[in-house]
């Protein structure tokens, strides 16, 4: 499979050769860029280690508790979002409640959800930093998340935003304690078990 560039458009190949008409084994999938956050049209090699010990540290135990509690739908990073914005988003975990689950369009299989998180996690990755604490942070403000965290597991620490009147604000940043959620007010989830590796 090849991603090219072709003028304001991704084209996705599943073949090596360029994209031919007469070709029935090539298939074409036109990505348009269209200047906004769209992880779909990008190539964004796997995170690698701690990733994904910290992205189950994170899943199982916010997934046992809202399942427990009835409170809505928790999504790991395979997971995407089409956002109001037009932005296109896969967050490394995803809490939607119940009641904003309800009332949004049904999901389609195989396709993006069309609605807004109440709370998403971004783990951080060499590659993906700056990206995750700018961009996306940007992003999810724009369009409504209530609560962002940013995970990072080489300074093995959790900033928390919270949504006020003004967008997110600074934020918490949280070494040694436990993760303090307005989303999940009940979660008791201390850092030091997301970086138990």
């Amino acid at each position: 499979m090849q991603l090219l560039r072709e003028g304001a458009r991704f084209l996705i190949l599943t073949s090596k050769k360029r994209p031919d008409k007469q070709d029935p084994d090539c298939e074409i999938f036109v990505v348009p860029d269209r200047g906004r956050q769209e992880e779909r049209g990008e190539s964004t090699p796997p995170a690698g280690w701690p990733h994904g010990s910290v992205e189950a540290a994170l899943v199982v135990p916010i997934g046992q508790y809202v399942q427990s509690r009835k409170l809505g739908v928790v999504l790991g990073s395979s997971a995407g979002y089409d956002l109001p914005s037009g932005d296109t988003v896969e967050p490394d975990v995803s809490f939607i409640a119940a009641r904003r689950f309800a009332a949004a369009p049904k999901p389609v299989a195989g396709k993006f959800l069309r609605i807004v998180p109440n709370l998403v996690v971004e783990i951080l990755s060499p590659t993906t930093a700056r990206k995750d604490r700018i961009d996306k942070k940007s992003v999810y403000e724009r369009n409504g998340v209530d609560e962002y965290w940013i995970v990072d597991p080489a300074r093995k620490q959790v900033t928390v935003f919270h949504r006020g009147k003004r967008g997110y604000g600074a934020g918490a940043t949280v070494t040694t304690d436990t993760i303090r959620s307005r989303v999940l007010p009940e979660l008791g989830l201390a850092v030091k078990d997301l970086f138990a590796f």
